[in-house]
């Protein structure tokens, strides 16, 4: 020891060497300790045989599976509700979103091709259409909300959609007033 020179036994012990040892002492607080031991050990035991009950009838045995099938299923059930929401809620991929924004300028020059050259003023009477039509069939508030379920019907949308007759007016007016 530093303080005064003099050499003492160091003893390392685990908590089970400690336990045995105090075993060994006597008076009033090692009994103290050795019965609070054997209450926490009987505790220790209880709650382990509690938890290990299984059933030993055949009709307890068959209560247990069905109470784990029960269970099994519901956790199924959730998973294939939080599955769905995901498959619902997905949005479009950017290569398909991609693609709908291609095919919807495709279509609006095909279209256009009918009523000649067409002004930035009629192209832009033609997209307005075609995008409004496109947010009715998904029920959606823009484009950018587009999800994966509304894909099939919006590209399906798109390859038959031809301008409103309001549109079909607008942009045979314009013409005229280009031309006169």
């Amino acid at each position: 020891h530093p303080q005064n020179k003099q050499q003492y036994r160091v003893i390392y012990m685990n908590r089970d060497g400690f336990t045995l040892l105090a075993m060994g002492f006597t008076g009033k607080k090692a009994l103290s300790f050795k019965l609070k031991y054997i209450e926490a050990f009987n505790q220790m035991e209880n709650s382990i045989k509690t938890q290990l009950e299984l059933p030993t009838t055949p009709q307890g045995i068959l209560k247990l599976v069905m109470q784990n099938v029960d269970e099994s299923n519901q956790k199924v059930e959730e998973l294939g509700t939080r599955l769905t929401d995901l498959e619902l809620n997905t949005p479009v991929a950017p290569g398909d979103y991609n693609y709908i924004s291609r095919r919807i300028s495709q279509r609006v020059r095909e279209v256009g091709r009918g009523y000649g050259e067409l002004t930035q003023k009629q192209r832009g009477e033609l997209f307005k259409d075609i995008n409004q039509g496109v947010k009715r069939i998904a029920g959606v508030g823009s484009r950018s909300q587009l999800r994966e379920r509304h894909y099939k019907a919006v590209v399906e949308f798109i390859n038959d959609w031809e301008p409103s007759t309001a549109t079909k007016t607008l942009v045979r007016q314009m013409a005229l007033e280009l031309e006169g």
